[in-house]
């Protein structure tokens, strides 16, 4: 297994009957299907790539799966989102009426002193 990359297949000086084995340039950065998404970020970041093989915990040479940078984003996106909506609805509850509140507040008025 390794990194065959876009720029290599395109390059123009390369002959198009070689073996796609003769282009692999180095190991391929993969991780476990047990990590974070933050710590797939971070490998990108590290490793300057946009795509990381996911491997199985229990057999690193079997890739069950590939995410990119793309897919990173779609779910830091969906998080933010979910954020957002959570702090809206709490800001919303701070303006709500409470009506237990005025209630107590209508009854003390209206109770005479004595």
């Amino acid at each position: 297994m390794g990194v065959l990359t876009r720029r290599t297949l395109l390059n123009s000086a390369n002959p198009g009957d070689k073996k796609l084995r003769d282009f692999i340039t180095r190991p391929p950065v993969s991780i476990s299907a047990d990590a974070t998404l933050r710590m797939a970020a971070d490998q990108m970041v590290n490793f300057d790539i946009g795509r990381l093989p996911v491997v199985d915990a229990d057999a690193p040479q079997t890739v069950i799966g590939i995410i990119t940078r793309s897919d990173l984003l779609r779910a830091h996106r969906r998080r933010l989102t979910e954020v957002t909506q959570a702090e809206r609805s709490i800001h919303l509850a701070r303006f709500r009426p409470n009506h237990r509140k005025t209630r107590d507040v209508e009854e003390t008025a209206s109770t005479p002193k004595g």
